[in-house]
């Protein structure tokens, strides 16, 4: 296994880890705040910044990660590929200029890659310190904006609960990983900051309308019930008091509108989505030429050819990752993003042996995979950054118990 810095008592801990720390935590405050621009430039270049000093000061004090030689070929090869499919990237954007995509979603897409491998070779011990205030600002700090009118929106006649997010699937899925993350840190055990978790982000979850996240905080809770070991006689009535506190809160603020399960009409039971992917099979990918299906057709292409079709004069994507990126990348930006998400998970999945830790990390892919389907996860930092640092998370924690050994 890699070797690590011991985090003992005596270990002073790095003004700029520290800085590098809460500026990690802080990320949910910052994506409340998608309404000024220059907001998310300033927070990455903040993160930029300290994570560069911070490598640069690992490097003098020797506390630079030494991985073995087994995970340094993984990480060789998961660096080797993310640098590969930025340059591709670059060069779609290149071609096509600003009439086909823009700064921003080029951005968008390399960002969780370059989070990952900025802190990858940094100490991470101490990365479940952000991780929590993290997921309590998710959490907890969107539940304050239950009585706010700031934290509602309305999606035809439903009326969704979004907290500081601009969309409701944003805020969900934040929950959803938010307790995964908590989880993780706690292992097998269902302390009362958990059990609270649960029960306040169901709240906000069902309160979101965002259906497919039901199914992702279904899988989480399954997790949790699976793997804490709570007896039944344990188990039940600390399940039924909270179930009581979070059917109170429902009902509290709860509309008579809410997105149902109607099948019958496809269309509307995914929110105009059917009608979105039939336009990007019909008049994007099936009128393509040989060489738009290997390259795309440029990085805002599905936002295009939705809006030009469907006559609509606000811009669309694919709200589904694998046509989004066959759309504006074709089949070898397809294969190359695959790559750079299966090369750092590889990297941070050999980096412990800990059956719980990696069977979470699992369950982040699962749990974005299935996002995917019905949203362009690549597009949005709020969706991919939970999961990379679910990954960096997991790998810390297997620090800390090498450290602790």
């Amino acid at each position: 296994m890699s070797s690590v810095r011991a985090t003992g008592a005596g270990y002073h801990v790095p003004f700029t880890e520290v800085v590098l720390l809460t500026i990690v935590a802080a990320k949910p405050i910052w994506d409340g705040l998608y309404w000024f621009s220059p907001a998310k430039w300033l927070y990455h270049f903040l993160l930029l910044f300290f994570g560069f000093v911070c490598l640069a000061g690992a490097r003098i004090n020797q506390d630079f990660l030494q991985p073995d030689r087994r995970q340094t070929t993984a990480a060789t090869w998961g660096l080797a590929i993310c640098i590969v499919y930025a340059a591709y990237m670059a060069l779609l954007y290149a071609a096509h200029g600003r009439e086909r995509g823009t700064t921003e979603i080029l951005f968008k897409v390399l960002d969780p890659f370059l989070v990952f491998w900025l802190i990858y070779y940094l100490p991470k011990a101490n990365l479940r310190y952000a991780a929590v205030a993290y997921a309590c600002i998710v959490i907890f700090g969107n539940a304050l904006l239950f009585p706010t009118n700031m934290g509602w929106a309305d999606w035809g006649d439903a009326r969704t609960f979004k907290g500081a997010y601009f969309f409701k699937t944003d805020l969900a899925f934040s929950v959803v990983t938010s307790l995964l993350m908590l989880m993780m840190i706690a292992r097998d055990r269902v302390n009362p900051l958990i059990a609270l978790a649960l029960v306040v982000g169901g709240v906000e979850v069902l309160l979101s309308n965002a259906r497919m996240n039901y199914l992702l905080f279904g899988i989480v809770v399954l997790l949790i019930v699976r793997e804490s070991r709570l007896a039944l006689r344990t188990l039940a009535p600390l399940g039924i008091s909270f179930a009581i506190l979070g059917a109170l809160v429902y009902w509290q603020y709860s509309s008579s509108h809410v997105l149902g399960f109607d099948f019958s009409d496809p269309a509307a039971f995914t929110q105009g989505r059917t009608k979105t992917w039939e336009i990007d099979i019909q008049e994007g990918l099936m009128k393509f030429s040989p060489l738009e299906w290997l390259v795309g057709n440029g990085l805002n292409y599905d936002n295009e050819v939705v809006a030009h079709h469907a006559g609509l004069q606000e811009r669309f994507d694919s709200h589904n990752e694998t046509l989004h990126t066959l759309l504006t990348q074709g089949i070898a930006g397809f294969i190359l993003y695959l790559g750079a998400w299966w090369g750092i998970y590889r990297c941070a999945i050999g980096w412990t042996t800990n059956s719980i830790l990696r069977r979470r990390a699992r369950v982040s892919i699962v749990i974005l995979v299935l996002q995917s389907l019905t949203a362009s996860i690549s597009l949005s930092t709020v969706k991919t950054w939970p999961i990379i640092l679910v990954l960096l998370l997991m790998m810390g924690e297997s620090e800390r118990e090498r450290a602790e050994a």
